[in-house]
């Protein structure tokens, strides 16, 4: 399909202006009331445990979580000012979310069977989109937010093959305008028809309903009426709005000011909507949400909170939590499992269980499942996702490792065999060495847990710093051969107090995250079986803090440490907040989201409430940009 020329600059104009995030027009913010929060305290009324006492007490506010015992870390709190906001800055869809607002945008906008072979035919276009960038530091796709030429080519390639598609028929083209007057690519359409598609589809587009600027706009791309339907016309406004700013972007205009404060602005209906489906759903607004915002009931707390709680109902919340869960702690990091396939070694210290190239992804499908379920389907707390006893492999492979039925991932998922697993840190993806080797890796995992699980921070290793992974020994376990390779580096203190340690407990697990009793040693050319080696697992992690002394016997004492400590929700609250925001966390200016979520799970509440409460915060539907001075 070829764009008319005036309509293809105009798209192309659209693309580059992407790079600078510009905007068609303003939105009319119809105004509404935040959430009541007496205290200040960044918990709204309806659910705070004491809502005239700001910052009350762990104990005296939450109640009895787990343990209070030697084992609680110090400083979990953050401190909520009410008054000192973050800046929410323009924000370009990941990756993840442009493929699912692609998705849900033709599931809104056509029958069920178009949209499915709509995108069939532009998924290989959609993989020039660029892949977000991803790190410890940046763990999560939203924080990239890089835009360069390739994404403006993406979107121009994608919106004119999706235009395409959904005006190659005279099937589509009816489904598409869905008015009486479209029986057929030849039959006059009045202009309300074309009208009435470019206020719909640019709603469910742009994500807001359409000024008059815009509707005009649209309609010039369009062209003029004619007494039949223009299927080139009707392509040309399906690109262009595909490549608009306002689709590539979350703008947000918010112009009505809160209480006088200077810089705090309330958000409009359709762009709490926005944030209410970016947040859970990872996914544009469907119909539901976009006709709350058109009755003015997101501003509204009822209203609001009626459509939470619908969109947390949603399957897509489960997804979505699913991918901050893969994306939070690095499961990508887990390296092909067969890549050494051919290695006499591997194959022998394999034997029936040699994995093939779908194994990774069944792993690390068993871990963001755990989350999805334990999250919304049994409204469990962060610890009793840590400690969950069940399998989620739905693989005949992954559950011949964990010795147990395969999941139908809809019923009630088997139990590990008793005593053998205790949770999180035993589960494949986070046992399998991370280089698709028969040796485990004491050291990644115990920098997977400590920074990923508990957000400590580790020092940078040095410049000469060489993977400090040894090969096997035909004389010593990994254990040992780690402790004496970390011994004599200038990380030697680091990696016995905060690293190794951690790491440690799980070494009754191999390399494929198979239980095992000893440690079998192979020779390296021939895969010749030479003996077994007993296994120590004990270690002093030092979960709390570096003064923590308790030792950990195995995984399950470990796992408790951790639990007892506090810390995995004060850094679950961190990392959430690094997604929602798409940065760093502010403690300063973040403290009221972060203290929400902590203090939620820390008092035993489910993982469901704590996201919930996050988004009755009165922060969540307003905007703050600093006045200009």
């Amino acid at each position: 399909m070829h764009l008319k020329p005036s309509i293809k600059f105009s798209a192309l104009a659209c693309s580059s202006l992407i790079l600078g995030a510009c905007g068609l027009g303003e939105i009319v913010s119809p105004s509404g009331p935040g959430g009541m929060d007496s205290d200040g305290d960044g918990i709204v009324d309806a659910i705070d445990p004491n809502p005239h006492l700001a910052n009350p007490d762990d104990a005296d506010n939450i109640g009895d979580p787990k343990s209070r015992g030697p084992g609680r870390a110090q400083n979990l709190s953050f401190q909520c000012n009410p008054d000192a906001r973050s800046e929410k800055t323009l924000q370009r869809l990941s990756r993840v979310e442009y493929e699912n607002t692609l998705r849900d945008l033709l599931r809104m906008s056509t029958s069920d069977a178009t949209s499915r072979a709509v995108m069939d035919a532009v998924k290989p276009l959609v993989s020039a989109y660029p892949s977000d960038a991803t790190d410890k530091i940046k763990p999560f796709s939203t924080m990239d937010q890089s835009v360069t030429d390739a994404h403006a080519k993406a979107l121009l390639t994608v919106g004119t093959e999706v235009a395409k598609q959904l005006t190659s028929s005279t099937q589509r083209i009816d489904e598409v305008l869905a008015c009486s007057a479209s029986k057929s690519a030849t039959t006059s359409a009045s202009a309300s028809c074309i009208d009435g598609f470019i206020a719909r589809f640019g709603k469910r587009a742009l994500r807001h309903e359409l000024n008059d600027g815009e509707r005009s706009f649209y309609r010039e791309v369009y062209g003029a009426s004619t007494s039949t339907v223009d299927a080139q016309g009707l392509a040309d406004v399906i690109t262009v709005m595909l490549n608009a700013p306002d689709f590539f972007y979350r703008v947000e205009y918010g112009k009505d000011q809160v209480g006088g404060k200077a810089g705090l602005f309330k958000l409009s209906d359709y762009e709490i909507a926005t944030r209410l489906a970016y947040q859970f759903w990872q996914s544009t607004p469907d119909d539901a949400l976009l006709a709350a915002a058109d009755r003015g009931e997101l501003t509204n707390d009822g209203g609001f909170q009626k459509q939470l709680d619908r969109v947390l109902a949603d399957p897509r919340a489960a997804t979505g939590l699913e991918r901050v869960t893969r994306e939070w702690l690095g499961l990508d990091g887990l390296e092909e499992l067969d890549k050494n396939a051919s290695s006499k070694a591997f194959a022998a210290f394999a034997g029936d269980d040699m994995p093939n190239g779908s194994l990774k992804e069944e792993m690390i499908d068993d871990v963001t499942a755990s989350m999805a379920y334990h999250a919304f389907k049994a409204d469990d707390s962060l610890a009793d996702w840590l400690e969950s006893p069940y399998s989620f492999a739905k693989s005949p492979a992954l559950a011949a490792i964990y010795g147990t039925p395969v999941w139908n991932g809809t019923g009630a998922p088997p139990s590990f065999p008793a005593g053998e697993r205790a949770g999180l840190i035993t589960r494949a993806a986070l046992l399998a060495t991370r280089h698709g080797t028969a040796s485990t890796s004491p050291i990644l995992k115990g920098v997977q847990i400590r920074e990923r699980l508990l957000c400590d921070k580790l020092k940078p290793p040095p410049a000469n710093f060489g993977g400090l992974l040894p090969e096997l020994s035909e004389n010593a376990t990994t254990r040992t051969l780690v402790e004496e390779t970390t011994s004599k580096t200038e990380c030697a203190t680091c990696h016995a107090n905060q690293i190794n340690p951690l790491g440690v407990p799980t070494e009754n697990f191999d390399a494929l995250g198979r239980v095992r009793d000893e440690q079998p040693l192979y020779d390296i050319e021939t895969g010749t079986y030479i003996k077994s080696l007993p296994l120590n697992t004990r270690a002093v992690p030092h979960v709390t803090s570096d003064t923590d002394e308790r030792e950990a016997a195995n995984a399950q004492d470990l796992t408790e440490m951790i639990v007892q400590s506090g810390k995995a929700e004060k850094c679950f609250a961190q990392q959430y907040v690094r997604f929602t925001a798409a940065r760093a966390e502010n403690t300063a200016t973040d403290g009221c989201e972060l203290e929400t979520i902590r203090s939620t799970l820390d008092g035993g509440a489910s993982i469901k409430e704590a996201l919930r409460r996050f988004a009755l915060l009165p922060q969540f539907r307003q905007r703050y940009a600093p006045p200009s001075s």
